[in-house]
């Protein structure tokens, strides 16, 4: 008889072990070890160490049980501000690309860093700037102590009691934010565009200005639909004249004639809706933009006619010629507000009535 824990040496055919099972070669026979630790038996420090090193965003939501070891806010704001600035040279500079953006801007582009982690990294930042200028200014004080004592042996001089110690350096600027993030922009597919409120937050907070990234904030709220992003954004003071009116483009592309009369509601609003449009008396924002007599050839090959008839009847523009000609021998005329395929039966009637006249 054999002990349980030894198995006489079978043939290599027969041998069907679990592959947890390690085969450990002996003189006489096979013996069974006890299968290796897994991956989610491990401390919780050495997966926080994996995730420190690995810069990983995704490692905490592979599983709900890693979900629930990376919950913690404060580890949140550690990585993040380790992942993006190891040292302290990246800690104490404000603007690191050639964009302007700077450390907090990129940090903010993370999905993790949500209202709690943010205010919590911040409280992390500043503690260490502040931390820095107290150890710069003990060593400032003792090299200024030691120059002072040195001085007063070559002299041999007593202490000068009017010396007073050098300046402090100039401390070290707050983080902040430049820019609203692009990622609170975007309308996430399947839902309703609409106003992020942690986008309003970060815009009371660190005063960003609605231009600061170019005309972004105004182009997705008009590619995307939002009109509460571009009411708020025109409320800040953004200006819908930048980067050749991208936004207003957007919004002949989508054919979405609401977006255009909310974009060019300031200027209703300081000039007034209804009034007569002379030579001598144009609408002063179609007077800033030199591109927007094009507005009408581009709704006229995105076929939004309506847009066509607003922007002629009301704004005073006119399409080029070439845009008419395409229109004509199309067989539409945009500036009727009958439809083509309503016309086409009256006018087959039309010509019927003059047969039977002749």
């Amino acid at each position: 008889m054999t002990s349980p824990s030894v198995v006489p040496t079978p043939n290599k055919r027969s041998l069907h072990l679990p592959k947890s099972c390690i085969l450990v070669p002996s003189n006489r026979a096979i013996t069974r070890a006890r299968p290796s630790a897994k991956f989610m038996d491990l401390p919780l420090e050495i997966f926080q160490s994996i995730h420190m090193y690995s810069g990983s965003e995704s490692l905490p939501v592979v599983n709900k049980y890693l979900q629930s070891r990376f919950s913690n806010v404060y580890y949140k704001a550690r990585w993040v501000l380790y992942k993006q600035c190891p040292t302290k040279d990246q800690l104490c500079n404000t603007y690191t690309n050639k964009s302007g953006a700077s450390q907090l801007d990129i940090i903010l582009t993370r999905r993790l860093c949500d209202k709690e982690v943010l205010l919590r990294v911040l409280e992390i930042w500043e503690n260490q700037l502040r931390q820095y200028e107290r150890e710069e200014r003990a060593k400032q004080l003792e090299l200024w102590e030691r120059e002072k004592e040195q001085e007063r042996q070559r002299c041999w001089s007593s202490p000068n009691p009017e010396e007073t110690p050098p300046e402090p350096e100039p401390p070290y600027p707050s983080p902040r934010a430049t820019r609203i993030p692009r990622r609170l922009l975007r309308t996430r597919p399947g839902t309703q565009p609409r106003l992020d409120p942690y986008v309003r937050f970060l815009v009371g907070r660190f005063q960003i200005l609605p231009d600061a990234d170019g005309c972004y904030p105004l182009l997705r709220g008009a590619a995307d639909r939002n009109y509460e992003l571009i009411q708020w954004l025109i409320q800040l003071g953004a200006s819908v004249t930048t980067n050749e009116s991208i936004a207003f483009k957007a919004a002949i592309v989508n054919q979405d004639l609401k977006m255009m009369r909310l974009l060019m509601q300031p200027d209703e609003k300081k000039y007034g809706k209804k009034r007569q449009l002379t030579v001598t008396n144009r609408v002063p924002l179609f007077c800033r933009m030199p591109c927007a007599r094009q507005w009408v050839d581009l709704a006229l090959q995105h076929k939004a006619y309506d847009i066509v008839r607003w922007l002629v009847d009301e704004k005073g523009l006119t399409p080029s010629l070439k845009g008419i000609m395409n229109l004509e021998s199309a067989g539409y005329n945009c500036f009727e507000q009958e439809h083509p395929q309503e016309k086409a039966p009256r006018q087959e009637q039309r010509r019927k009535n003059k047969k039977r006249k002749l």
